[in-house]
């Protein structure tokens, strides 16, 4: 009766962000449809990252057809807001998702091109050297949005901008001395230490009702609180007033936690305060199990994950710190008492979920490492779907920006080789240490984007050498869209200006950025720079010599 009582009312229906619609709103607008309304829809199946309220991508793909048939498509190709650098990168990148429509996008011809870099994260964070080189080119923080697959990935950033006093702005997640495990952390450092008693009763109090729920006692929220309270009147007694709390309406599965957290606080107090702080906090890591309660409490891996990151991000601030208990815990007074900065003009932190539908001139995207981007667990397989839903959130991420991406990853080898040779394939090899570059940088082929974009927007200024790769179908259909002059993108060794055979010497003139060669000692290896053709100078990063700048003369190179 109220399905009869809402239908066919309507001429036209307009759905914006149809992506992010889920099985109930689809019903909904098959209602108020009824036989009567053209129902118009407008979403991009690749941005679907919403799937944790039940967002699909088939919603898109077949399912809107299937209840409004011999529906119209109209493909909107054009961004407007990023170059052919970054639309390249997207489009290396989504393809490799079964779940879409086959459309690509691109760039319109006169958008200003988009630079994306891959930077190794390493002591000090990069971050700190982006922001400089950004404050020499006359930006404002402001102009900065740094995108997190999880609020564990801020940790280390704020801990370096805290210590650098560089203000910015935490949206979506608490702040890193506010957050509860971080409190809880230091907490077990001030029992160890013995100096609870010397913070203000109210902030022992609240850093003590976060150790009782890291991990949780529990207890009611209204109970822990009074436990906490009681406890920060008399720290020195701690254990013994876990143990008086134990009466006989508590549980015995409860009474028994009370006891071996007791326990495990009295063992705290005996660790060593001089040891260095970040070797105390593995221990307490170890004694409290932490990591074991967040696997089981936590309905969803993500959340566990965040946490458990959360805390060894904050391990190894610790540990890079080299302090003892003491001067580790006065380095974080410090940090804290900077407070949180007012200041407008302050670069902003938040998820990538939040930054869906904005945009910003610069964009820096942490972490990404596999495992952790792609989020999956250790040692296990990801189905399909969770990868693709995991794509469509980085392919959210990078095309944020409208002038820059910085995309900050760990160092790999084998990654850098890839970059340079335009392979966009990660190696499935089932070990993420061989590998740890998130597979999403291998798959967004970025130095071939990079590469093939600059050369698009020079247009028919384009002088420099014939474009290689060993992938080339996601940059040829590219150049086929926007129907550029550029010749196609070749495997490298076919646009040669002889054309070699398996003996041929190669010169300097045959040498490309991106081609494979092989060395008679160092085997093979991809070349990275054609530094001088003049003198024949040429940069070749070999798989086990690294990068040897040579005289392609004597070098006596062949094609690979």
């Amino acid at each position: 009766q109220l399905e009869k009582w809402a239908a066919n009312h309507i001429d036209h229906i307009i759905v914006d962000e149809y992506q992010d619609i889920n099985e109930v709103q689809q019903q909904l607008l098959k209602i108020i449809a009824g036989d009567r309304a053209q129902v118009m829809v407008v979403g991009d199946v690749d941005q679907c990252i919403y799937e944790w309220r039940g967002a699909k991508p088939q919603f898109i793909t077949t399912r809107f057809t299937r209840d409004f048939p011999d529906a119209v498509n109209y493909t909107l190709s054009y961004t407007f807001r990023y170059g052919h650098c970054l639309s390249l990168a997207a489009n290396h990148l989504i393809s490799h998702n079964t779940l879409r429509d086959r459309k690509q996008c691109l760039s319109f011809f006169s958008t200003s091109d988009t630079v994306v870099r891959c930077l190794v994260e390493k002591d000090p964070h990069p971050i700190l050297a982006i922001l400089e080189e950004l404050a020499g080119e006359g930006r404002s923080p402001n102009e900065i949005a740094v995108l997190v697959r999880l609020f564990a990935m801020s940790v280390p950033l704020e801990l370096v901008l805290l210590e650098a006093h560089i203000p910015y702005r935490l949206v979506g997640h608490e702040e890193v001395f506010s957050c509860p495990e971080i409190k809880a952390l230091c907490g077990y450092l001030h029992l160890c230490r013995g100096s609870l008693a010397e913070l203000a009763t109210d902030a022992a109090a609240d850093i003590i009702e976060a150790m009782l729920v890291n991990p949780h006692l529990g207890l009611k929220r209204e109970i822990i609180s009074e436990l906490a309270a009681e406890i920060a009147c008399q720290p020195a007694s701690a254990a013994e007033v876990l143990l008086s709390a134990i009466h006989p309406d508590i549980p015995p599965f409860l009474a028994k936690r009370f006891e071996q957290t007791a326990e495990t606080w009295r063992e705290i107090t005996r660790l060593p305060a001089a040891v260095k702080a970040g070797q105390i906090l593995e221990t307490i890591m170890s004694k409290t199990k932490l990591f074991d309660y967040y696997r089981n409490i936590s309905a969803r891996f993500s959340t566990s994950e965040n946490r458990i990151k959360t805390c060894q991000a904050f391990m190894r601030f610790a540990w890079r710190q080299d302090l003892a208990v003491a001067p580790f815990l006065e380095k974080i007074k410090t940090l804290q008492q900077q407070g949180k900065d007012t200041a407008k003009d302050c670069l902003l932190i938040t998820s990538i979920h939040r930054a869906k539908g904005l945009e910003w001139p610069i964009v820096i995207i942490p972490g990404l490492e596999e495992g952790f981007f792609p989020l999956q667990p250790d040692e296990q397989s990801t189905p399909l779907v969770p990868l693709e839903d995991e794509r469509r959130l980085f392919y959210v991420a990078m095309t944020r920006a409208r002038q820059k991406v910085y995309c900050i990853h760990p160092p790999d080898r084998k990654f850098e080789q890839m970059n340079k040779t335009g392979t966009g394939r990660y190696q499935q090899t089932g070990n993420m240490d061989e590998f740890p570059v998130s597979r999403f940088l291998y798959e967004a082929n970025i130095g071939l984007s990079n590469r093939l974009g600059e050369a698009i927007g020079q247009g028919t200024a384009y002088s420099g050498p014939p474009i290689t790769a060993q992938d080339v179908d996601v940059a040829n259909d590219y150049l086929a869209a926007i129907d550029s002059s550029l010749p196609q993108v070749k495997p490298p060794g076919e646009q040669t200006t002889k054309q070699a055979t398996e003996m041929d010497i190669l010169t300097i003139n045959d040498l490309a950025e991106g081609m494979l060669v092989r060395h008679q000692i160092f085997g093979p290896g991809v070349v990275t720079t054609v530094t001088d053709r003049r003198f024949g100078k040429v940069r070749v990063l070999f798989e086990e010599q690294g990068e040897k700048l040579l005289m392609a003369g004597m070098a006596r190179l062949r094609p690979q």
